[in-house]
């Protein structure tokens, strides 16, 4: 896991589907932007657990107090891994 841009891959969708598919035992084609996380079958540690491996596998440190708040929809969590990718970018000291 890292905060430094230089080190930080690149977050797809793509990927995120694959990582939620590989937790929930859901087809990766079958998840999409609008899928309430609900239909996955998560519960809220499942969720936190989903965040942590999204930390260890793409590189992106997302702050404990954003989870798991507000994600209803599939495309509510890749917008937040996006935006706390956005943030380390913007600010890399975490300044």
């Amino acid at each position: 896991m890292t905060d430094e841009p230089s080190r930080l891959r690149i977050v797809t969708f793509e990927a995120l589907c694959a990582l939620l598919a590989r937790e929930s035992e859901m087809s990766a084609n079958l998840i999409h932007p609008e899928l309430p996380i609900s239909e996955l079958d998560l519960d809220s540690i499942s969720i936190v657990l989903v965040l942590y491996d999204l930390e260890d596998e793409l590189g992106v440190r997302i702050p404990f107090e954003t989870q798991p708040q507000g994600l209803e929809t599939v495309g509510d969590l890749y917008q937040l891994v996006i935006q706390t990718a956005t943030s380390i970018i913007g600010n890399p000291q975490g300044k």
